[in-house]
């Protein structure tokens, strides 16, 4: 009897796991972290945002229990990240099939203070999980004080063939001698055209279309302030993402 017992018992654990291995098996979810670099002008309840897209139109990343950091690649640098929303942004046709937009806000610190995050990560704790993101670069500038000693009077962004700002040309009404013009934490190059200040924006970036600029004369400091140059709809084509599946 006991045989007959042991063989119905194995015999019903072969169907069951035979059942099993029969069932469709869930697919895994790709959530595709963009790479951006952010170069902030940092005024009070300013926040920094991270694109994501994912292969399901039923997932998002970010619940009401999201909590989390944001962190340089040794963690000598680390905020908590405060005040976590999410919009829908647009969706794009990537290797053949749809991928969801959706865009995240984060508080950046109060702290009075500049820094650089050569290597930026968000830190994810969402859904139960945790999630170690790549999001490209992140310096914040802390302005002490504000002088228009550029007689500035318009802007705009010229890009790359890439999602990527090429130069800014800025409209004055007359020439100030220049002393350096920094974008983020880098020195870049820029000459006087007619009625224009053309600036080269820095070459090795990631996904990139809004900073300030920082021109230093020998009068003092001017900013250009935060400005979005442009919008672009094919962001995963340039390759600048880290997949990771959920």
């Amino acid at each position: 009897m006991k045989k007959y017992i042991i063989g119905g018992s194995i015999l019903a654990v072969l169907i069951t796991v035979l059942i099993i291995s029969l069932l469709p098996k869930k697919e895994a979810i790709e959530v595709l972290f963009l790479s951006q670099s952010n170069y902030i002008l940092y005024e009070k309840d300013c926040q920094l945002s991270f694109i994501y897209f994912t292969n399901d139109p039923n997932y998002e990343l970010i619940d009401e229990y999201s909590a989390g950091f944001i962190e340089n690649e040794d963690q000598s640098l680390k905020f908590i990240v405060d005040q976590i929303s999410q919009v829908k942004i647009h969706n794009e046709m990537f290797r053949g099939q749809t991928y969801y937009g959706y865009k995240i806000y984060v508080n950046l610190p109060d702290i009075t203070g500049s820094y650089y995050m050569e290597k930026l990560y968000l830190k994810l704790d969402t859904h139960g999980q945790s999630y170690h993101f790549f999001a490209g670069e992140l310096f914040v500038e802390y302005q002490t004080g504000y002088d228009k000693l550029i007689p500035w009077t318009g802007l705009e962004g010229i890009k790359k063939t890439s999602p990527q700002l090429s130069q800014i040309i800025v409209d004055v009404s007359d020439y100030v001698q220049i002393d350096a013009v920094y974008i983020g934490p880098y020195l870049v190059t820029y000459f006087y055209g007619n009625n224009e200040l053309i600036i080269h924006a820095p070459e090795d970036t990631y996904l990139f279309n809004e900073t300030y600029v920082k021109i230093v004369t020998d009068m003092g400091i001017t900013y250009l302030p935060q400005f979005n140059y442009f919008s672009n709809y094919q962001l995963l084509i340039s390759g600048y993402y880290s997949k990771h599946l959920i």
